[in-house]
């Protein structure tokens, strides 16, 4: 991981960190994991270092770090357990909510014990009804006097039952996004309740579970921002939050990478290391260049938002990009392991298991996907192209609309092609059922009525019905042929 962009007392937060991971988190991963322990201990210790409120203003206790700094912390973190970078980047984007649209009250109460990591966050938008489709939820919070009075049940809550304060969305007005708002819910509410934790496929070590409202009582002035406006703060979280789960993906996915790096090296086939097979150097190759390209496009989206520029665009790039590639890496390593890969004695089992919900968190990938696709085709560069409404001004539509016109699907009704059929203008000539010129339908009657190709050869030599030519008298006829009335030629 680079630094060139970073300050001297940067670089060295860095390295503290990254000492403090391998010394104190990487040891720890692979027991944590199996027994599925919180490990609340880390978190403190975090708190400690005054890492959990790096992007925060000083004034508020916080680090006061650029938000590349404090990425970079938690690719670090990711990298030795992930379980560690995700708690971090979800209790930033709940501290944020708090931090950016508390009342003064409420920031001078319980910002500074969230920025030392003596509380810890969770973010509180999905339901068991309502995932992608998060303006469907259905928790409704109801004011009565000086609190709001909550009932409902939300689900996939990260630290739910270990977070000592919610960032809980939920519905004060009508359906859809307006009727949203966001509240500060104390760990210890009451009315608050926990379902069992989550049986995951990796990340054991994060407790996931569902959090249950019945009459919880929150006090009003724990109301973020104006009711009806929680939609809009939950989103803004996510953008964030999108760059904190990129950041936890390239950490691991560096970590899978230097996993297969040192086997490859060490693991002898065919009396020489397969680090020297073309086949396994091309796939070690491809999962660095995947992870250095995931890390320019985080870290470029987190210097848009340094510098104030919107980069929400950019934050859904970022997760889809880190994630899909988090994902792909840890396959390979597994690859490159061989059956040794597919046991728990090595680590990229696990990275494999828990690559996968990076895919799934803050947002599906899928939704990223929407998301991107969205907010290009309303940019301000982009152009909608508008068809006019008279079509027939349009020249270039005039060989069309008359090609449709000769072959009979045009707009003209039948008078006017039997009389373009008697002026012989070159009009459209009437057709069969086949396609062809009818007998009884042609302008004048008794004209041959068959394609040139049905004819005998001494038929088509006597009208002059080769291909290219105008017929000039029909021997099987009496009269002209429609073809040559109507101006078209015999092919």
């Amino acid at each position: 991981m680079t630094g060139s962009r970073l300050e001297p007392e940067q670089r060295e937060l860095l390295a503290l960190v990254r000492d403090f991971a391998a010394a104190e988190v990487a040891p720890r991963a692979a027991r944590d994991e199996a027994a599925g322990t919180f490990p609340a201990d880390l978190y403190k210790q975090l708190g400690a270092m005054d890492l959990m409120g790096l992007p925060f203003d000083v004034d508020d206790g916080g680090g006061g770090q650029p938000y590349t700094v404090y990425l970079r912390v938690v690719e670090e973190l990711a990298r030795a357990f992930l379980a560690v970078g995700e708690a971090l980047s979800v209790h930033t984007l709940a501290t944020w909510a708090v931090a950016a649209y508390a009342g003064d009250q409420v920031r001078r109460e319980w910002l500074p014990r969230m920025v030392s990591g003596e509380l810890l966050g969770a973010y509180s938008l999905s339901e068991p009804g309502s995932g992608s489709d998060a303006a469907a939820l259905t928790t409704r919070a109801v004011r009565d006097g000086d609190d709001y009075v909550v009932n409902g049940t939300k689900a996939w809550v990260t630290h739910g039952g270990e977070a000592g304060f919610y960032v809980l969305m939920c519905r004060t007005g009508g359906d859809g996004p307006r009727g949203i708002s966001a509240l500060l819910v104390p760990g210890d509410c009451p009315g608050l309740s926990f379902g069992p934790d989550e049986r995951k496929m990796g990340l054991r070590s994060s407790p996931t579970r569902q959090l249950v409202f019945a009459d919880a009582r929150v006090p009003a002035r724990h109301l973020l921002g104006e009711e009806g406006r929680g939609f809009e703060i939950a989103m803004r979280a996510l953008d964030g939050g999108r760059l904190g789960i990129a950041a936890c993906a390239v950490g691991l996915a560096q970590a899978a990478l230097d996993a297969s790096v040192g086997y490859a090296l060490q693991r002898e086939q065919f009396g020489r290391p397969i680090a020297e097979f073309q086949g396994v150097g091309w796939m070690l190759a491809d999962m660095a260049t995947g992870i250095e390209a995931s890390r320019a496009l985080y870290l470029e989206a987190a210097d848009r938002r340094d510098a104030g520029e919107p980069y929400g665009r950019m934050a859904a790039m970022s997760k889809l990009l880190a994630s899909d590639t988090a994902m792909r890496v840890a396959i390979d390593a597994v690859q490159v392991h061989g059956g040794y890969g597919y046991v728990t004695d090595y680590p990229v089992e696990r990275y494999l298991r828990e690559a996968k919900v990076l895919q799934i968190v803050e947002g599906t990938n899928q939704v990223q996907r929407v998301v991107i696709a969205r907010d290009l085709l309303r940019g301000a560069g982009a152009r909608r192209v508008q068809r006019p409404r008279d079509r027939r001004a349009r020249p270039d539509d005039r060989p069309a609309r008359a090609s449709r016109i000769r072959r009979g699907r045009g707009r003209r009704g039948g008078t006017a092609r039997r009389r373009a059929g008697r002026t012989g203008e070159g009009r459209p000539r009437p057709r069969s059922w086949r396609g062809w010129p009818s007998r009884r339908s042609s302008p004048r009657a008794g004209c041959c009525w068959r394609p040139p190709w049905t004819c005998s050869p001494a038929t088509r030599r006597a009208c002059g019905g080769s291909r290219g030519r105008r017929p000039r008298r029909c021997s099987p006829c009496s009269g002209r042929s429609s073809w040559s009335t109507l101006g078209g030629s015999t092919g």
